[in-house]
């Protein structure tokens, strides 16, 4: 065979084989998460240059790489063939074992390198083995045509007009609208039921202008269904993509031929380009965040479980998965990517000479957990501990700490929602426009149950969210347990303007009297079914979640407080010299911490800060579990025990801010265990 042909041949080898090692598993996730090209607001023509690009741009890299090997030599290029293949062969069958096996990652892995070895030899020695290469070449075409026109990605390739005609209304009263996300009613409460006015003083006030519907749940537990049943005021089918193709009826082309649209969506695309024109980043931008995004998406799909960990989280989250990688700050102000986002809408919201719909969705408080209550960022590399595939281990240490972070987190959406108020009343829209502010599902923190996926276990969790809605001219809030839905959102925008609804809905408005006693509320899952609990039920679970909250972090000013988690309470703020003195570790047990020397150089006004601790504790003492206090500056300011993943032990705890000084901070790390009549400490020595 000639050196033409037999490159020629060599180059349809690897089109097939990276069409199974690298195209088809993403072409996979994506199809089963369109949302990845929905929030990106993704042209047609960019997913079918995605699809073709995906398709043919590795393959072709790779066969310049042989091409150029070639021009050394005919030998080199062969070999270099044949490690590719193997490679090839080896990542096609760490993701089968990693989706069949839970085994020690480092342990597939060498398996993985086995067969792709095993399979390199084949090629090599056995003939049929090429030409069964050679007659899968139909694959290439296949998996990217079934990804383009038989996946929901369709939806998006093949643009269709919503077919609603808009109509003027006479309504003239302005409309703000504020979607946070994962927002369960309980974590704003205290135990008296009430909006935490210490730690949540913006929601506070809002309660405080406003009508609080208490009982408000949601039909569904994700996003993409979610939002679209908020802004359509109908029960969402899964098949459904959060696009306004799917869902003309919407409150944007309810309004849009009589308001200005002022419109912020982050998961959904509703409202329809030709009333809302979003400007988008450039090109390069967009290409550079989806090669980034589909990279990190990749190492979850191929890598075992346990070796996902040093991966960004993709998680509840559809795009910037690698924002977070690491500890940052550089940036000498306050913002993260939700911030900027407010400010953007925030500068948008002007009285105007007519009526406007101000539409916000905010991905606050969801994760991935990051901000302090003052905004300021601390280290989000590895955001879950504990959660794999949206389950909690069955750890409750580390399902408390993500707790813990949720919370700390909904303390600076308070305060962006008080961003939001405040440019309301100095525009004067807060008295004179309808505000609505909800979120649109909750999210559960249970030991060994799923985070967010709806269960009977966690519906008392997922279900109810937050709904807060302020009439125009409306003063001295009050509080309605009469039980609402998410769906009955937009026949209340529609009841409050007068504007009638033109299409069935689901819901109807939240001051509608006397209103119907809901025997049962549904919640559907992802994959179709229906949960359903009696009122009684949802009430007994929102108490016991309360309850635990209270337990573990108290409201207010009270104890524990956010930061009062951990083994040995009675150590807490605590200075070390007043405690028993701790003996230097004998045991040869030592400490790793991560990123040690950004504590040695603290900028208390810069955007981030230390206040995550975290490393691995190495030695004869760390097979088992330790429960450890952290130091700063001769003072215990954070409690926590170690947890192990991929056969490491891990430790991770939050500081308060007010915990770190300028400058150079001293870090102790103490092993702490109980004694016949105090705690025994061990100093562990540390090393970053």
């Amino acid at each position: 065979m000639s050196e033409r042909r037999e490159l020629a041949r060599d180059g349809l080898h690897l089109l097939v084989l990276c069409s199974f090692a690298l195209a088809q598993p993403l072409f996979d996730l994506i199809a089963r998460n369109p949302e990845f090209f929905a929030t990106r607001r993704s042209s047609a023509v960019e997913i079918v240059a995605f699809a073709v690009g995906l398709t043919l741009v590795p393959p072709a890299l790779l066969l310049a790489f042989e091409a150029l090997a070639g021009l050394v030599s005919r030998r080199l290029r062969r070999g270099l063939h044949l490690v590719l293949v193997g490679a090839l062969a080896a990542l096609v069958a760490l993701a089968a074992l990693a989706g069949l096996a839970d085994g020690p990652g480092f342990a597939l892995v060498g398996a993985a390198a086995l067969v792709g070895a095993a399979a390199a030899y084949t090629y090599r020695r056995v003939g049929a083995a090429r030409s069964v290469v050679t007659v899968a070449s139909f694959a290439p075409p296949l998996f990217a045509g079934l990804f383009l026109l038989g996946s929901p990605v369709t939806q998006l390739v093949l643009v269709r007009d919503s077919g609603i005609a808009l109509v003027p209304v006479s309504a003239r009263t302005p409309v703000v609208v504020l979607v946070m996300d994962e927002l369960p009613i309980t974590s704003l409460m205290d135990e008296r039921r009430e909006i935490d006015a210490v730690r949540y003083p913006h929601f506070a006030a809002l309660a405080g202008d406003s009508t609080w519907f208490r009982n408000a749940t949601t039909p569904h537990g994700v996003t993409p269904s979610a939002v679209p049943a908020i802004l359509t005021g109908r029960y969402v089918s899964n098949d459904a993509l959060p696009v306004a193709e799917d869902h003309p009826r919407n409150l944007f082309t309810l309004l849009g031929a009589s308001y200005r649209m002022n419109v912020s969506e982050e998961v959904t695309e509703l409202c329809p380009q030709d009333l809302c024109r979003v400007a988008r980043a450039g090109l390069p931008a967009r290409l550079g965040s989806l090669a980034g995004d589909v990279a990190i998406a990749y190492g979850h799909v191929v890598l075992p479980r346990d070796l996902r960990g040093s991966l960004p989280s993709i998680t509840g989250t559809w795009r910037n998965f690698g924002s977070d990688r690491g500890p940052t700050r550089d940036v000498p102000v306050i913002r993260s990517d939700q911030s900027a986002r407010l400010d953007r809408f925030l500068g948008s919201v002007e009285p105007g000479a007519g009526p406007a719909l101000h539409f916000l969705h905010l991905l606050l408080p969801h994760g991935p957990w990051r901000h302090m209550p003052s905004g300021r960022r601390y280290d989000a590399s590895n955001a879950y501990p504990g959660l794999a595939d949206e389950r909690w281990s069955n750890d409750p240490w580390l399902v408390t700490q993500a707790f813990q972070r949720h919370l700390l987190q909904l303390g600076f959406a308070d305060r962006e929602l008080g961003r939001l108020i405040a440019r309301l009343k100095r525009t004067g829209l807060y008295e004179r426009a309808l505000l609505v502010v909800l979120s649109d599902h909750g999210v559960s923190f249970k030991a060994g149950g799923w985070r967010r996926p709806v269960s009977a276990a966690n519906v008392g969790d997922v279900a109810p969210t937050a709904l807060f809605v302020k009439r125009p001219g409306e003063r001295g809030g009050r509080i309605d347990d009469t039980p609402v839905r998410t769906i009955d959102v937009l026949p209340t925008i529609a009841d409050v303007l007068d504007v009638p609804l033109r299409g069935p809905v689901d819901g109807r408005s939240a001051y509608t009297r006397p209103r119907p006693t809901r025997r049962r509320i549904d919640v559907m899952t992802d994959s179709g079914v229906r949960i359903e609990v009696d009122p009684e039920s949802l009430e007994h679970a929102k108490s016991a979640t309360l309850a635990r909250k209270l337990a573990l972090f108290g409201s207010g000013d009270q104890r524990p407080g956010l930061f009062g988690i951990g083994p040995h309470p009675e150590l807490l703020g605590r200075r070390l010299r007043d405690l028993p003195r701790a003996a230097r570790s004998r045991s040869g047990t030592r400490a790793e911490i991560d990123a040690a020397e950004l504590l040695r150089s603290v900028d208390r006004s810069a955007s981030f800060v230390p206040t995550r601790i975290t490393g691995r504790v190495v030695g004869q003492r760390a097979s088992g579990r330790l429960d450890l206090a952290i130091a700063l500056n001769g003072r215990v300011e954070a409690l926590t025990r170690t947890y192990t993943t991929a056969g490491r032990p891990q430790f991770s705890a939050l500081v308060p801010e007010s915990a770190l000084r300028e400058g150079r901070n001293e870090l102790e790390l103490l092993a702490v265990s109980p004694g016949p009549d105090r705690v025994r400490l061990e100093l562990l020595p540390t090393s970053s």
